[in-house]
């Protein structure tokens, strides 16, 4: 049995890594074990990033549409956050 089948049978909990296991095989199995776990995070970024990215370009599109169908609310309410602004951040004497 080549060490890739066995380090493949330890990985799937076919065999206890006691059983007489050298050292070669028990690193396999770390690698093996080590690899399928980077490919599984690595995935799970991929789809992590891709449902990040469409609700950012979601957000942007809603924010966009509030702008155009209330523009009088928008410079309203962007007037009103700088002068709440202005009152935290100016120095008091």
């Amino acid at each position: 049995m080549t060490t890739a089948k066995k380090a493949e049978k330890l990985a799937n909990g076919k065999t206890s890594m006691l059983e007489g296991a050298s050292p070669e095989e028990l690193a396999e199995h770390i690698k093996a074990t080590a690899a399928q776990s980077f490919q599984q995070l690595n995935e799970q970024l991929d789809a992590s990033l891709k449902y990040g990215s469409e609700q950012v370009q979601r957000i942007s599109k809603d924010g966009q549409a509030f702008v155009s169908k209330n523009p009088a609310l928008t410079v309203a309410g962007a007037a009103g956050v700088g002068f709440l602004l202005g009152l935290a951040l100016r120095k008091r004497s």
